[in-house]
């Protein structure tokens, strides 16, 4: 709100009237970045000769790099909105394994509709027991005393799931159209999947994603497997979602983020690639 802005304009130009509160503020600055800095020092200094060498941040999603004897290891997060670039490259006939953990919510729309119909199965139950002795002693805890259909109504239509996926099962009730609109039709929602380009490219260049997208293959919790033929070169993950409309009843509506705007969570994944 432009308000918000009136009180930290008003206290910059009062340390500014003054070079002396200047000086102060910018000696303030620096120590506290010196701090940082040695701080950051000691932590790398007491790593193992072994550990991680390399940190990458930006539009890369690598966390940690680690070369060992058997080649290099990484670890990557992977967000659930779109496909995230790594810079990893897997050369033809290099070994590459993958192993990853951590949970998704492919819905938050549905969750925010579930956590709105608990807060207000609280509200009714505390209300009655404010009203009736009885209830007071009948309802310990506002879910004691929540009905059938309050019970329904805060369950989420989908669950937090991890590199998997949401399980065959449950995707009964997924649009089947929409399903076959995702990224890997044969893979559930929330699976995590990957796919490899030959040029380690921002993945805003055109016709990236297109191109990713028809190669992508499923990774889910492990995989391992021999880069040879078309599937070597840089690695890209993603998370399986629906992808937005384009063309026809669309109007020329280009929105492919459609359906990962409202998707929580993350995957820490090791990538292993090794000589071969």
């Amino acid at each position: 709100m432009p308000d918000s802005t009136k009180p930290q304009t008003h206290l910059l130009l009062e340390i500014l009237d003054s070079w002396r509160r200047f000086v102060r503020l910018l000696l303030l600055v620096l120590c506290m970045c010196s701090i940082a800095a040695v701080i950051a020092y000691i932590v790398v200094k007491h790593l193992p000769s072994n550990a991680t060498t390399e940190l990458q941040f930006g539009s890369v999603h690598v966390l940690f790099k680690q070369p060992t004897k058997e080649g290099d290891n990484y670890l990557v997060l992977v967000s659930p909105h779109g496909w995230e670039r790594t810079s990893i490259l897997v050369p033809d006939g290099s070994n590459l394994k993958i192993e990853a953990g951590g949970k998704v919510h492919v819905d938050l729309t549905g969750l925010m509709v579930a956590l709105q119909a608990r807060s207000k199965a609280e509200t009714r139950v505390n209300d009655l027991k404010k009203k009736d002795p009885k209830e007071r002693a009948r309802c310990l805890a506002p879910e004691d005393c929540f009905t059938k259909v309050e019970m329904e109504a805060i369950k989420p239509i989908w669950d937090w799931v991890g590199p998997d996926g949401a399980l065959e099962s449950d995707m009964r009730i997924a649009n089947p159209v929409r399903w076959q609109r995702s990224i890997l039709p044969k893979a559930t929602y929330g699976a995590l999947i990957a796919s490899l380009n030959d040029t380690d490219a921002d993945v805003s260049q055109p016709g990236l994603v297109d191109r990713l997208s028809a190669n992508a293959f499923l990774v889910k919790s492990t995989y391992s497997q021999k880069a040879t033929g078309n599937r070597n070169g840089f690695l890209y993950f993603a998370v399986n979602d629906v992808v937005g409309p384009k063309g026809s009843r669309a109007k020329d509506v280009d929105f492919p983020d459609l359906f990962f705007v409202d998707n929580i969570g993350a995957f820490y994944v090791k990538v292993s690639v090794s000589p071969k």
